[in-house]
């Protein structure tokens, strides 16, 4: 048997690769001229460079051009393509609307009364206008406006002592005709405290009357230690009993920083008051038309008051029971005698009584 063998062929196919890589995204770049931070009216302009096309974000008025330009404190990004690939660059742009300041006391912490303080107020930048004030317990001069201001002076009294600026802005953007306005404020405060007070459960007094002074700090928060009376008592409270008008002087130390105080306070001690009286009233013979009153009494006021108008006073010194003769007036009708004793501390006591005059 004869065997044929046949040719078998074979082909092999071959594909080349396909080229897969995406073009590669551009690099952005902004760049701000003439910086990234400027003092308005000053404006600024940004420059993308590193791709074929642009976009800025919306804060920049979405521009499609490589240069925008801005005055507006902010974030600004664009987007930059090629080739159709995108990338984004961002910056940061500060626009110096103006800045204001103030200081008080200069950090001075817990000064004492007497204490030399300095208030400080201004402003920088791009104000339109502003203002500065100072203010405290006592009278402080104010800078004009748009004039800064320094005043250094003895703090006299206990209280808050303050330094105040308040500026206004306007801004206007070139590109949106949109336009920008704001308040800038700045405020600065220092606090002389406490206040020592002395207070006494009488300013008044009969000679030889007990009378109790209690000093303490205005709020009653123990803000003093160390409280020394001028006569060698110490403590916040002490007891007295003046046989004659005086002064009371204390002093005390604040916990906060070490500052002593003083304070004093007038007791007035003096005889008992004694009581106003109209003894007898009777009236003189008349003398041609005029006639005089006769009061006996325990005064150091007489006033007689009568018909038409008339009025006559009599003042006299001490307490003491005395007649009085006060002329009268020539015209019938009701008289009112009013007689008034007052001592040396101030206190009175007031008696009236009314008669009627004939006529002659």
């Amino acid at each position: 048997m004869l065997l044929a063998a046949g040719n078998v062929m074979a082909s092999d196919k071959h594909k080349a690769p396909g080229n897969s890589r995406k073009p590669a995204p551009p690099t952005v770049i902004i760049t701000a001229y003439p910086g990234t931070s400027v003092t308005w009216p000053e404006l600024v302009t940004l420059v993308a460079s590193g791709a074929d096309s642009y976009l800025w974000s919306e804060n920049a008025g979405s521009s499609t051009s490589a240069t925008v330009v801005v005055n507006f404190t902010g974030d600004y990004s664009v987007t930059g393509t090629t080739n159709g690939e995108s990338a984004s660059a961002d910056i940061h742009i500060d626009v110096n609307t103006g800045q204001v300041y103030s200081s008080a006391g200069f950090d001075q912490n817990n000064p004492c009364v007497g204490t030399s303080l300095t208030l400080a107020g201004g402003a920088t930048g791009g104000l339109v206008s502003y203002t500065v004030s100072f203010r405290g317990p006592v009278p402080i001069p104010n800078p004009d406006v748009n004039a800064p201001g320094i005043m250094q002076f003895t703090a006299t009294k206990p209280g808050y002592y303050s330094a105040g600026t308040i500026g206004t802005y306007v801004m206007s953007a070139t590109e949106t005709a949109a336009t920008a306005t704001g308040v800038l404020s700045a405020m600065s405060t220092v606090e002389i405290r406490p206040v020592l007070s002395l207070t006494a459960t009488e300013l008044i007094v009969d000679k030889g009357t007990s009378v109790t002074l209690n000093a303490d700090s205005d709020n009653r928060d123990n803000d003093f230690t160390n409280y020394r009376w001028d006569g060698g008592q110490i403590g916040k409270t002490i007891v007295i009993t003046p046989t004659e008008s005086m002064i009371y002087s204390v002093t005390a130390v604040d916990i906060y920083n070490g500052c002593t105080y003083a304070e004093s306070i007038r007791i007035l001690a003096c005889d008992p008051l004694l009581a106003a009286q109209i003894g007898s009233v009777s009236f003189a013979p008349p003398i041609g038309n005029e006639r005089s009153l006769q009061i006996t009494g325990v005064g150091t006021t007489y006033v007689v008051t009568g018909p038409g108008g008339y009025v006559f006073s009599q003042v006299f010194r001490g307490q003491a029971s005395r007649t009085v003769t006060i002329p009268a007036g020539n015209l019938a009708g009701r008289y009112t005698v009013t007689v008034s004793n007052r001592d040396a501390c101030g206190r009175s006591d007031t008696i009236t009584r009314t008669i009627e005059l004939p006529g002659i």
